[in-house]
């Protein structure tokens, strides 16, 4: 699971403690600067899920379904 910058440490560590691979989006190449974008792209590349608080990740799902 790969959680964006909305997602509080301590969630992410909760999630390791309770045996569930979770890593931050700081953990990437432009860290917290990451483009969501960018975040989905990795997340895909690296058969992880994108967990977040943040509405514009719909968005983007919205618009590669309906590409085609």
């Amino acid at each position: 699971m790969l959680c964006d910058v909305d997602i509080a440490l301590k969630v992410v560590r909760f999630f390791q403690k309770n045996n569930v691979e979770a890593t931050n989006v700081n953990g990437l190449p432009d860290s917290f600067y990451s483009s969501d974008k960018d975040t989905c792209k990795f997340a895909d590349q690296n058969d992880q899920v994108v967990l977040t608080k943040d509405s514009d990740f719909f968005k983007l799902l919205l618009g590669a379904t309906n590409a085609n």
